[in-house]
């Protein structure tokens, strides 16, 4: 078999976990569809302007990533190993299953685009923005591939792995500034103090980067969890 990188073979895999995911993926989508039909009409009911891009679009990316995370699990995870198995490289699947990451967003982004135009004509309704970007997408980046990570390293109870993670790393983060602060009133508090500012302004120009970075790491680790299973 030809083990260079093959766009023919992800276009098979993908064929192939459309053929036997699709009723899965077309319920989901046709639920989250009522549901932002419904909303559409309630919220058009009670007078209110729509905020696009926060409320249910918000709510929906977040549902529409775990369940793509939850699809990557059972293909990583089946008893049997058939994902596994297929006649193609670890970089080809990998590809395709961020492919199919793709597809669950696009899909979501067509129900939600969709609803509004179904609406819209009969309805007075006015659409704005929900806001302009604060810098919290990098969090959100590293934190959806961390969860990503997760569902491709565990069975069982992957979203409560992360969720008890992260509120560990929360308990121990805020322990450490009670430490702190403790020691900068039991110490010369002028010193400590006239370099905080600097500290936590140089934390800030860092975040984004160190955020995305940490992300594309975390993607990789994915990767490599999925190279390890199929070793197996």
């Amino acid at each position: 078999m030809n083990t260079n990188y093959d766009l023919k073979r992800i276009a098979l895999l993908l064929r192939a976990d459309w053929m036997e995911y699709r009723k899965g993926y077309l319920l989901s989508m046709g639920v989250l569809f009522l549901v932002w039909m419904l909303g559409l009409f309630f919220e058009y009911r009670g007078g209110h302007l729509i905020p696009v891009g926060g409320g249910f679009w918000s709510i929906g990316m977040m549902i529409v990533f775990i369940l793509f995370c939850q699809h990557a699990g059972r293909k990583m995870h089946r008893s049997k190993g058939i994902y596994l198995l297929l006649p193609a490289s670890k970089e080809e699947k990998y590809t395709a299953l961020l492919l199919e990451a793709l597809a669950y967003f696009v899909g979501f982004q067509i129900l939600f685009w969709g609803g509004i135009l179904i609406w819209k004509p009969f309805m007075p309704v006015h659409f704005y923005p929900a806001g302009n970007a604060n810098g919290s997408e990098a969090g959100t980046i590293f934190l959806s591939a961390l969860l990503f990570l997760s569902y491709m390293s565990f069975r069982k109870h992957a979203f409560l792995i992360v969720v008890g993670g992260m509120t560990a790393f929360a308990f121990v983060f805020v322990f450490a500034v009670l430490v702190l602060s403790e020691l900068i009133h039991l110490t010369d508090a002028i010193y400590y103090m006239s370099y905080l500012p600097d500290t936590l302004l140089f934390l800030g120009d860092c975040y984004t980067p160190v955020m995305v970075i940490s992300a594309l790491v975390t993607m990789y680790v994915a990767y490599l969890k999925l190279k390890e299973k199929e070793e197996r």
